[in-house]
């Protein structure tokens, strides 16, 4: 059941035939020059030596999209500094009707032109 040419691929898994398996072996299996490691100078028993090898395009992708969830959303809202706030009558309260609010802001009008002439005369 197993094809013989596939056998000599050490980094093919027929189990796994998904996308992102196959994008994680290409990862793991790019180039020797996509890879970053590190050596040490001495040994010691029991060190745990962090960062001893990394994955630069595993690093830069997550790098890309770590900015794009955080810098590129504070870059598109840079420059807007306001918010729209509707300060017309009725309009934050949601028990008056259509027409409730249209003779508020009527009245509202009214008492502005009263306020204007009071003040000129």
């Amino acid at each position: 059941s197993s094809n013989p040419r596939l056998k000599k691929y050490k980094h093919f898994d027929a189990t796994k035939v998904d996308g992102e398996a196959k994008n994680k072996k290409a990862e793991d299996n790019a180039s020797v020059f996509d890879r970053k490691s590190s050596k040490q100078k001495f040994e010691i028993l029991g060190r745990k030596i962090k960062g001893k090898s990394g994955n630069v395009l595993k690093a830069r992708r997550e790098g890309f999209e770590r900015r794009e969830r955080t810098l590129l959303v504070e870059h598109k809202l840079s420059g807007k500094a306001n918010a729209f706030v509707d300060l017309r009558f009725g309009e934050l309260d949601n028990n008056l009707t259509q027409e409730e609010k249209s003779i508020g802001r009527l009245a509202r009008a009214r008492l502005g032109q009263l306020r204007k002439q009071r003040k000129n005369t």
